[in-house]
């Protein structure tokens, strides 16, 4: 495991030279990796793997502001942490795995991918059902015209309510 300061110091090297990365695999211990991400434009990146470290419930509600934009990516796991705010139109497979998040940012990622095959998701049951008496029931179901496989892993009523908003 790195050092807070070494891990530091490698962030800021890294931040330099990811624009040509076509595959970024980051595990976070103690600096938020997905912070690095944040706001950039990532043109070359197909596959995306983020493991952060454990947050609080508290951070549900204070993704990071700015998305990052990779118009190539085609496969995405996000596994902890605060919810990374994606725009990438080729998306082909998403992972989402013990992430606290705000139902409407994944929804609002799931909407602009449309190509979407293969969706895993693995999430916060109490965040989810904290969510659905307060979730706007008048919004549009999600297509994915093109989903051959799906996986939810939460309580029951959580399941129903995200199988809910979305369209096969």
């Amino acid at each position: 495991r790195l050092s807070k300061a070494y891990e530091h110091r490698l962030v800021l090297e890294a931040s330099d030279h990811i624009r040509s990365i076509r595959v970024l695999a980051l595990t976070a211990h103690s600096y938020a990796w997905p912070s690095l991400l944040a706001g950039k434009r990532l043109p070359n990146l197909l596959t995306l793997s983020l493991q952060s470290a454990p947050r609080t419930r508290r951070e549900i509600t204070k993704p990071y502001s700015a998305a990052l934009h990779a118009p190539g990516l085609q496969t995405a796991a996000l596994v902890g942490g605060v919810f990374l705010k994606l725009v990438a139109p080729a998306l082909r497979s998403l992972t989402v795995r013990h992430q606290l998040l705000d139902i409407s940012l994944l929804l609002d990622l799931l909407e602009q991918a449309p190509d979407l095959e293969d969706l895993v998701l693995d999430l916060d049951a109490a965040s989810l059902c904290h969510q659905m008496p307060t979730a706007p029931r008048a919004r549009t179901p999600v297509p994915l015209p093109h989903l051959r496989r799906i996986d939810i892993h939460a309580g029951y009523a959580a399941c129903a309510f995200v199988l809910g908003m979305l369209m096969f």
